[in-house]
């Protein structure tokens, strides 16, 4: 008995999961990118970071992200002033 080289019936299932993921992360991922990029951001630098876009284009590999800063405040980590 010879060994098939695809298991033909874990080929349909495996290709909708994949159909699915591309789709969700057509439609979700550049806003879950922006969240995890704003919430590491604000975790490392200890003030708040806003994007106002963040796309990982798939074709060509590149992140691009515009950042959504519409002002800044400089305080000390003992000012009382809180943003």
């Amino acid at each position: 008995m010879r060994t098939a080289i695809f298991r033909w019936k874990a080929i349909v299932p495996l290709a909708l999961f994949l159909v699915l993921l591309v789709a969700t992360w057509s439609l979700w991922g550049d806003l879950w990118l922006r969240a995890g990029i704003q919430a590491g951001g604000t975790a490392a630098l200890g003030a708040r970071v806003e994007l106002k876009r963040a796309h990982l284009g798939l074709k060509r590999l590149r992140l691009n992200f515009r950042p959504g800063l519409t002002r800044v405040f400089c305080l000390s980590a003992f000012s009382r002033r809180r943003e």
